[in-house]
């Protein structure tokens, strides 16, 4: 480990640590003591580690900065994850953390001794000739860069979490005034979600002595009192949406996950996000020990470490003052303060300054740091300049004033415009729906920021429907009377060494760079961004932006207004890949039996939007029911629709491959669906209603993409056809087994005999008193009838299905013995089996002739399919291998040393007590007159004997019976 000079001390009371709890943890192979409440960096801190990490250009050395995550300074790799935020993360015992980059000897700080090398872009300008040393270069460039992760080799697999909530009010910030939001919308019995970033709330007041702490720790007891308070702490929002979703993504929630994903679609969106600290610019302002003031009062304040020696402060702002009296208050020892203002300073903080015997240093600056590892002193001097001066110091705690944190607004479609008269960014208007308060307006007064606070609660109330007029009234007259914002002092432009005084931390971008930017042409804020790469970085502009922005006014010699910010977008931090995968990103669907399924034992699962069965506890024994006696199924996922008017019949023809046309009275219809490709995209089945209407299914998968697909083609045509949606209206059962008839005679009065309810008809009958469309089919290879009804009576249906069927040995089963049975049978899944490039015939092959009526001239992908005739680049075979053998889809077919294809579908069949499968190949017919064909995966080598589906009843009788 790597020691600062000086020694860190512990006080024994703070407001986060609990001395009476010791755990530990290891940081490389270092054991490392700590106390339960202290993140990792405050931990290292006080076992003395000052370099947490090396910068990405020059590896100059870094420790932390703001300590509140919005850097990523002290970013480490924590129990195999990369890029943790140390100093935003709770001690745990047993972690394992290890720095990304060497704190020790590093022989790359050479690059710090020879940036005249590498200007800006210099990577685009010196490797583009000749053309083979690119691919050389930026492999090693990449190699090179200071504190970057290694992507892990985990032992397990890590879980992530999805949730999705619809609050009336979301309440973005957990400070003064996100709290007064939450509590006006709680107070209205309203379900209001409140997000913090911070493992705790109170934000800035938690860190203003004891009156801002006992002031907020009231508001925070009032907010977990309330029950229809949602609080997420730990909760970043990722991305603010023009229509006002939010995705937000908090770290180790509880059960296990590593990160839990919440998509929030409230009612209202209030953005309390508060106001950061910008980083003072002056040379060597990277070194650590040069701190901002929210840091220092963390550090001392909550986990009770005070520098050893004197320290000085730095900014032009009262807030500044009101940090080293709380210092010096604490026992740290202040070296001085220098402001860079000519006027303002509030005469009682002087006053309170000279009491607590604390130098001021007016209208002066500093010029630089001193120390090439760590902070040994500073270097300062007038404003105008003048003699120079300095003082030995082992901490430099410095802002340039506040920057409110606007970027969600940003992203949201707010207009942020440049104040002038402010000196800072400000919310100008608002999106529908968006409200802000706190100190994200520019205010610093406190009852100012309560009453922002209440004030945006009232009128997001008043936006979902409330009647709080007469609140929103008295809060804003109650506004009118107190402070308004304050305005920034800006930072002196005069700099003596330019190219080592840095804008952005994560890229090493020098305000020598920027300039350099704009000699080169890149005269756009959004053009000098890219080719300089500032607010790019792990911050994603959070620290660095505003001093981006000002420096390129300046520049300009022009007024900020002329030169926007940069546009945010979505996500505002960076964040695992994990997170985004998370669920669904959809609300899961659940059938109208899903519960009493559930009752039943059924074991639900994530399929596609839908939450659907895969077992009931016995696979095998779900299976044997469906051979031997009746299983029952829960179909209602698959898509149903009713297509009708004067042309319905034109656009069914065009979109299937079917002639509806003749299409008997009473029968149904397997039907596919093609692209231009003749690929098949779909299958399903189609019936005629007495009153000529079609009422057809498709597959799960595809349901909701029917609706968009059928409406393109009729409005090209510009066809008088209607397509209704019935998904959601209609529930749907498939009982099967050669006991399916025996059950369904016991439910109905209408005689369902083979000679009058043949193989692939349809009736319209009563099912224990509910109206039923009723089809014969045989996807399982069993005596079939599905069952498809009003979906109010589901519930109530199986049940009493359920009940009948006892004397049957009725079983219900799912999708896991479902797609065993229908492998069974040959059935070819279209987009499981199959691929972009299989078409009609390669998947179904030649003997499926009833499939596709070849006379129809205008069918969707018949072109094509008539242009290959019988021919096919890629079809579906079956094989099969004696007893149980361990391949899994995706294994691959080899030909020789060649890749024919892809296992798309196997399992093994106890029926058969063989293992089945289906392969997509570029050579079926070969394999068939082989009559075998290799397959390969994980290592191991298999020939499997070519067998034409079906595999299970050969013939097809059982399902016809």
């Amino acid at each position: 480990m790597i020691r600062h000079p000086i020694t860190l001390k512990d006080t024994e009371d703070t407001e986060e640590i609990d001395r009476s709890e010791k755990l530990t943890f290891f940081y490389g192979k270092k054991k490392i003591t700590a106390h339960k409440g202290e993140t990792i960096a405050s931990a290292l801190m006080a076992a003395g580690l000052r370099v947490f990490s090396r910068s990405f250009k020059y590896h100059r050395p870094r420790g932390p900065h703001c300590m509140s995550g919005a850097c990523g300074r002290c970013a480490m790799t924590v129990d195999g994850r990369p890029n943790v935020r140390t100093c935003h993360t709770i001690v745990q015992n047993g972690m394992r953390v290890e720095p990304q980059s060497k704190t020790g000897l590093d022989p790359l700080t050479i690059a710090d001794k020879l940036d005249w090398l590498m200007p800006t872009g210099f990577y685009y300008k010196r490797f583009h000739k000749p053309s083979w040393i690119w691919p050389h270069a930026i492999r090693q460039m990449r190699k090179a860069g200071g504190n970057h992760a290694h992507l892990p080799v985990l032992d397990k697999k890590i879980k992530f979490d999805h949730i999705n909530l619809a609050p009336d009010l979301l309440v973005i910030g957990g400070g003064l005034s996100g709290l007064e939001s939450a509590l006006t919308g709680a107070k209205a019995d309203v379900r209001v979600v409140l997000v913090e970033s911070d493992f705790r709330l109170g934000g800035f007041d938690f860190l203003q002595g004891e009156e801002g702490r006992s002031r907020i720790k009231e508001l925070i007891a009032q907010v977990m009192e309330a029950q229809n308070i949602t609080v997420l702490l730990s909760t970043q929002v990722s991305a603010l949406y023009h229509e006002g979703l939010a995705f937000c993504v908090q770290s180790n929630p509880e059960g296990g996950f590593l990160e839990r994903a919440y998509h929030i679609d409230p009612g209202a969106i209030i953005v309390a996000t508060g106001a950061a600290a910008r980083p003072l610019v002056f040379a060597d302002n990277d070194r650590p020990g040069v701190w901002l003031p929210e840091a220092a009062l963390k550090l001392v304040q909550l986990y009770g470490l005070k520098p050893g020696g004197p320290v000085l402060l730095s900014g032009g702002e009262d807030a500044l003052l009101h940090t080293a009296l709380q210092l010096a208050h604490s026992g740290v020892k202040v070296a001085g303060i220098v402001d860079y203002r000519n006027s303002g300073i509030d005469p009682q903080l002087l006053e309170n300054l000279s009491g607590a015997g604390v130098p001021l240093f007016p209208r002066h600056r500093i010029v630089r740091a001193i120390g090439s590892r760590f902070v040994k002193g500073v270097e300062i001097e007038g404003v105008s300049g003048g003699s120079r001066q300095t003082i030995s110091v082992e901490a430099i705690i410095a802002s340039g004033g506040r920057s409110p944190r606007h970027k969600l607004l940003g992203m949201m479609g707010a207009q942020i415009a440049y104040n002038p008269a402010l000196n800072m960014h400000l919310p100008q208007s608002l999106p529908h729906g968006c409200f802000a308060a706190g100190r994200l307006l520019g205010l610093v007064d406190t009852e100012a920021i309560r009453s922002t606070g209440r004030l945006a609660g009232a009128q997001a109330l008043a936006h979902i429907g409330l009647d709080t007029q007469p609140l929103v009234k008295q809060h804003q007259e109650t506004l009118e009377g107190l402070p308004k914002a304050v305005p920034v002092t800006p930072q002196p432009q005069k700099s003596t060494r330019p190219n080592k005084s840095f804008i952005c931390f994560c890229h090493d971008v020098t305000q020598k760079d920027v300039q350099n930017a704009f000699k080169e042409g890149f005269d756009h804020v959004e053009s000098a961004k890219r080719y300089t790469t500032a607010t790019m970085g792990p911050c994603q502009g959070g620290s660095c932006h505003d001093n981006f922005s000002q420096l390129v006014s300046r520049i300009l010699a022009e007024e900020i207004p002329t030169n926007p910010l940069t546009k945010p977008r979505p996500t505002s931090f960076s964040m695992s890949l994990g997170a985004l995968a998370a669920g669904h990103h959809v609300m899961m669907r659940q059938t109208p039996l899903h519960e009493v399924q559930e009752q039943a034992g059924g074991k639900p699962s994530r399929i596609g939007a839908w939450f659907r069965m895969e077992h009931f506890g016995d696979i095998p024994g779900e299976i044997k029911a469906v051979h031997e006696n009746v299983g029952m199924y829960d179909a209602s996922t698959l898509g149903k629709f009713l297509l009708f008017g004067p042309d319905a019949e034109r656009l069914w023809n065009h979109v299937n491959t079917n002639n509806i046309g003749k299409l008997k009275p009473g029968k149904s219809l397997y039907t596919a669906t093609c692209n231009e490709e003749g690929v098949p995209i779909d299958d399903g089945i189609v019936i005629r209603l007495p009153d000529g209407k079609l009422f057809f299914t498709t597959s799960t998968a595809r349901g909701p993409a029917t609706l968009a697909h059928y409406r393109k083609h009729c409005h090209e045509h510009n066809w008088k056809a209607y397509l209704v949606d019935w998904t959601d209206r209609m529930a749907g059962i498939n009982l099967t087994g050669p006991k399916a008839r025996l059950l369904l005679e016991k439910l109905t009065q209408e005689d369902i005999s083979n000679k009058v309810f043949p193989y692939m008809h349809w009736r319209e009958m009563d099912i224990a008193g509910v109206n039923c469309f009723v089809f014969r089919l045989g996807f399982t290879g069993e005596l079939s009838f599905e069952l498809n009804f009003p979906a109010g009576y589901a519930p109530g249906l199986w049940q009493h299905i359920f009940s009948a069927g006892r004397d049957f040995g009725l079983q219900p089963f799912g999708t896991e013995a479902l797609l065993t049975c229908r492998l069974e049978k040959g059935h070819v899944i279209p987009g499981m089996d199959t691929d972009g490039n299989t078409t009609l015939i390669g998947a179904f092959g030649t003997h499926l002739n009833f499939l596709w009526d070849k006379t129809k001239p205008d069918m969707i992908g018949g072109p094509v399919l008539r242009h290959l005739g019988n021919e096919s680049n890629m079809g579906v075979v079956g094989f099969s291998l004696t007893g149980k053998e361990d391949i899994k889809n995706g294994f691959i077919v080899r030909e020789g040393n060649r890749r024919a294809g892809h296992v798309t579908s196997v399992c093994h069949s106890q029926t058969l007590g063989k293992t089945i499968g289906l392969a997509l190949v570029d050579n079926p017919g070969e394999i068939k007159k082989r009559g075998t064909l290799v397959l390969y995966g994980n290592g191991s080598e298999w020939t499997a004997n070519y067998q034409s589906p079906p595999f299970y009843d050969l013939k097809g009788e059982r399902m016809k019976i």
